[in-house]
């Protein structure tokens, strides 16, 4: 074993502690369970991520730490394969010790909580994935919204694009208090409803001319704007929950996500 390295002992004590879940709280895969291809097998992919790194060189490595302190649990973290690699990307300059440390806290309180509530878990699971239906609804119901991604349509009647964004508020309001059990989800749909109000306190329209009263160009600013940033929003709730983003809708993500006529993670 090298200097720092964990043992299997260790090893089997952080992902046991870890509930054999990816620590990442926005991953949380399930890494352990049968192989359905193999008689009496089964499959184990989470990987141990060191916290402070155990060599010089490695990513957030602290020289002030004994080889025992490295080697130890409370500096290990379970996480899936792509969730390893990408807390190490850039010498782990993104993913600070403290973060991390509170990455392993926080879930392995969650895992205690889930199996000290005496209750079934499969129950709360297929809550989760209802939630994550739920996100899939704001995408498909976004993709219908017509003011969102068709750039001239309605141009020469503001409030009708006026009357489609509201339309959306209403909409994503419904949809985030269907929403069972993942909160970051709730966040994310939060997070679109506050660029729709933006966009509403921002172009107020004349009834009487459906125009602008801002004028023009500044609403098309303010409309380019909120498309802009609800395609951030959507991207990274595509990403997350491994979302199909439908045609056209797909088109106002963030550049380097669009892949033509739709968006698959």
């Amino acid at each position: 074993m090298a200097h720092g390295d964990f043992s299997m002992a260790t090893k089997r004590l952080i992902a046991a502690r870890a509930g054999h879940m990816c620590s990442n709280p926005d991953c949380q895969r399930l890494l352990a369970g049968p192989d359905l291809e193999v008689a009496d097998g089964y499959m184990r992919l989470g990987q141990i991520a060191h916290i402070a790194g155990n060599k010089d060189g490695s990513a957030r490595y602290d020289a002030s730490m004994t080889p025992g302190q490295r080697a130890a649990a409370e500096n290990g973290l379970l996480l899936c394969g792509h969730c390893h690699d990408h807390i190490d990307k850039n010498n782990g300059a993104s993913f600070t010790v403290s973060m991390l440390q509170e990455w392993r806290e926080s879930h392995e309180k969650t895992v205690r909580m889930i199996l000290e509530n005496n209750r079934p878990f499969m129950p709360y699971v297929i809550r989760l994935e209802r939630d994550t239906q739920v996100a899939q609804q704001v995408l498909d119901f976004l993709n219908t919204r017509d003011a969102l991604t068709q750039q001239e349509l309605f141009r020469e009647d503001w409030w009708e694009i006026v009357r489609s964004f509201l339309n959306i508020k209403k909409e994503l309001a419904d949809l985030a208090k269907s929403v069972e059990v993942d909160r970051q989800i709730t966040k994310h749909i939060l997070s679109v409803q506050k660029q729709v109000n933006t966009f509403l306190r921002s172009v107020k329209v004349d009834r009487t001319t459906t125009q602008p009263k801002c004028g023009i160009k500044r609403a098309e600013f303010h409309l380019e704007e909120v498309r802009d940033h609800i395609g951030d929003a959507l991207g990274a709730l595509a990403v997350r929950y491994d979302l199909d983003v439908p045609h056209p809708l797909s088109t106002i993500l963030p550049r380097q996500l669009k892949l033509g006529t739709g968006f698959r993670p």
